[in-house]
Parts: structure tokens; C-alpha cells; sequence
């Protein structure tokens, strides 16, 4: 007996809606984490200097070079050349890759952002521990990045 394409159909509908449904809860999901990291940024940038918290680094060390795009979409260059603005900005970029193995997704652990706004702050900045904090923070950032081409370049 040849099965008929109506059995066909009826056989795989219950397997392809699991799927489109895993597919857009992966889509929510990640941006529930978007909107999530977003206010995580914004509440460090406003946030009163020298308060941190241990929840910050935790959350932080999660999302890795997104976070300094959320940093590109809510300051100006300009902005950092403000001394509280430059230490907010590089304590998210450390917290961003505190534990690079933490970053939930592979993307984000390229620090191709990170840097080029650490750089920015080991350059211009108008303070000069926070220079140095930048200056070390590159060349982690470099290390780093140098890691994550090798082992794509691996694959």
C-alpha cells in the first residue's frame, strides 16, 4: 500500500510545528537578552559613581562585544571624554570580558567593538589611571580577539 499525500502531510505536521516554534522562542529569547543587556548598560551609565554591584559583573560577563554596542547606541565619542562617562564606560568593557568563556553567544566573543572603543579611551581619555585601565584592557582585548581568529580560522 502506497502511503497517499495526505497521510504524508498529516505524519509531518506534528514535527515542523515544534520546530517553527523553537525557532521564534530562540528569536524571543534573544530579545529578552537584548532588552535585558540594554538596561543593564543604561543603568551602569546613569548609575551614581562607585556604586557597583556584584550582580553587574555577573550579568556582565555574559554578553561580551554586545555590550559595547549597546554603548555605541547610547553615547557620543564625544561623551567620553567626560571623566565618569570614560570610568563607567570601561568598567562595562571589563565586566563585558571578565570571564570570556562565560559569553553565551559565540559571536559576541569576538571584542571587535570592545576594542576599538578601549582604544579610543587608552588615546583620548583625559585621565591618565584610566588610560592605563584602557591601555591593559587592550591588550587583553588584542590577546583575545588574537584566540577567538585562531580558533575560527581552525575550523
Amino acid at each position: 500500500m502506497r502511503p497517499n499525500l495526505l497521510m504524508i502531510v498529516v505524519l509531518c505536521t506534528p514535527i515542523g510545528l515544534p520546530v517553527v516554534a523553537l525557532a521564534q522562542d530562540s528569536k524571543i529569547t534573544r530579545q529578552a537578552e537584548s532588552t535585558r543587556m540594554d538596561q543593564f548598560v543604561d543603568d551602569l551609565l546613569h548609575r551614581v559613581p562607585g556604586l557597583d554591584l556584584g550582580l553587574d559583573l555577573k550579568l556582565g560577563r555574559i554578553f561580551g562585544d554586545h555590550v559595547a554596542m549597546a554603548i555605541t547606541k547610547k553615547i557620543r565619542m564625544k561623551d567620553l571624554d567626560d571623566a565618569d562617562t570614560a570610568e563607567r564606560v570601561l568598567k562595562l568593557l571589563e565586566y563585558a570580558f571578565f570571564e570570556p568563556d562565560q559569553i553565551s553567544e559565540a559571536g559576541d566573543s569576538q571584542p571587535a567593538v570592545s576594542l576599538f572603543l578601549a582604544d579610543y579611551l587608552a588615546e583620548h581619555c583625559t585621565v591618565a589611571a584610566l588610560r592605563l585601565r584602557a591601555s591593559d584592557l587592550v591588550t587583553r582585548l588584542v590577546a583575545l580577539d588574537s584566540k577567538f581568529r585562531a580558533v575560527k580560522v581552525g575550523k
